[in-house]
């Protein structure tokens, strides 16, 4: 969808996420600059942590207390470490082998 909007609309566009949030997209290095080195007055972040409230719930993410979260993200970073992912790459491609079996 983003892809798409980028192709139609430009490098820059904003969508309704779910009817209850405004999101801007600015797409490429000619304007994603702008997010990251504009000042507080033109480029907000706004609630974005506290939308992924409704997407994990209050106990997970930012709907937690800070020693809560850091723990969480403790857990997500270990997780996320290419010697933990490793092992999960032959699962993987067994999985999409056996589907791409299905689909002949």
């Amino acid at each position: 969808m983003i892809h798409e909007l980028y192709m139609k609309i430009g490098s820059v566009f904003t969508i309704s996420v779910a009817r209850i949030l405004k999101a801007t997209f600015l797409v490429g290095p000619e304007v994603s600059v702008h997010f990251f080195q504009g000042l507080e007055s033109e480029v907000s972040h706004g609630n974005l942590f506290e939308f992924t409230v409704h997407m994990c719930r209050k106990e997970v993410g930012h709907g937690v207390d800070t020693a809560t979260r850091i723990e969480h993200s403790r857990f997500i970073v270990d997780a996320l470490k290419p010697t933990r992912l490793m092992i999960h790459v032959d699962p993987m491609v067994q999985e999409v082998e056996l589907v791409l079996r299905l689909w002949k």
